[in-house]
Parts: structure tokens; sequence; C-alpha cells
């Protein structure tokens, strides 16, 4: 008998802020929609730090082993704080609040990479660059320049969010179908 395919699962760090959230979402709203105004698609999502993407295991296993991870880590809730709003070549970071690396995450993301994803090697691990995107589409570099500077007018630059739980979303397909599947608590 054949095996159902395993889902694509993310662990995502949100703001445990909900006027935060509402916010950020609407910033990414904001500039989907001025994207939009000049013909170019781009998506909108809600707001999250990644910790570690892509997963190849099922969900209740991926809970399992954050509790014990959380655990083994005494990881409490902790502040992300913003460095810079700036861009990348990629599609997930268009353009992206870089977001500074204190040591809580840093303590939580390492065992989770090596327990979750061992297979993307030292390399992805050790360029590990959290943030937080703004925009994901395909757009040229001088549009990923001008939209850093749109996203500096909405955004403020001491933006900062409290992290109680990590987030375990359904990340297959197309952006919109992406979904909260199950979270697990600090």
């Amino acid at each position: 008998k054949e095996m159902a395919e395993k889902r694509k699962l993310s662990l995502w760090l949100v703001p445990k802020e909900d006027k935060l959230k509402e916010k950020l979402t609407n910033d990414i709203v904001t500039l989907q929609k001025q994207l939009s105004a000049e013909g170019i698609k781009a998506e909108v999502f809600s707001p999250h730090v990644t910790l570690v993407s892509f997963i190849q295991k099922d969900e209740s296993e991926i809970k399992t082993i954050m509790e014990k991870i959380i655990k083994e880590t005494q990881t409490k809730e902790f502040v992300l704080k913003m460095n810079k709003i700036t861009y990348s070549n990629t599609f997930f970071q268009c353009v992206f609040i870089e977001m500074e690396k204190p040591s809580e995450l840093l303590k939580l993301h390492s065992p989770t990479f090596d327990a979750l994803c061992p297979e993307k090697g030292d390399k992805e691990k050790q360029s590990f660059r959290p943030h937080l995107s703004l925009i994901y589409s395909d757009i040229s570099e001088e549009v990923r320049q001008r939209y850093v500077k749109e996203s500096e007018k909405l955004i403020p630059d001491t933006i900062q969010y409290t992290v109680d739980r990590v987030e375990i979303w359904s990340t297959d397909g197309a952006v919109e179908n992406w979904k909260l599947v199950e979270t697990v608590l600090f």
C-alpha cells in the first residue's frame, strides 16, 4: 500500500501581540495593492519569521519533536527585534524586515534544524537569516529597492515582537492555500 505523500510543513514564529500582527498584515496587503496597481503580482500572507521550512514529516511528529526541544532548551517567550528593511533576489525574500538574532532564537533554531532537516546540511544551517517578509514576488532589483523605501514609510524601524509559540504551517502549493495546522506553546 502506498504511503500518503507527506505535506511540506514550515515552522513559523508569529507575533504574540494581535495589534502588531494586524498592523503587519495590513502593511503586507498595502504593499501588495501598490504592486498590483503597477500590474505586478504579489502574494498576501500572514506575517511571520520562519524557523525552519519545507520539512518532510507529519505535523504530529513535528509537534512531538518541538515540544521536546522547547523543554530541553528551556525556551521561554522572547523578543524579536527589527534590524532593517532590505531585499534579496529570491521570491520569498523579495522585500523583508531583517531581524536580529537573539541567543534564544539561535538556541531554538539549531536543534530544530538538526532534528527536522539534517539533510539540508551545515551550510544552510549556518546561513539562517531570520526575517519577516513583506513582499513575495518576482520583481526587478530596481522595483525591490523602491519597495524597501515604500516599506520604510509604513513600518517604524523600532518594530519588535514577543514570540511565545511555534506555529506549524502547511506550505504546500500556492501561497493562498497555506494554512496553520498546529501550535506548540513555549
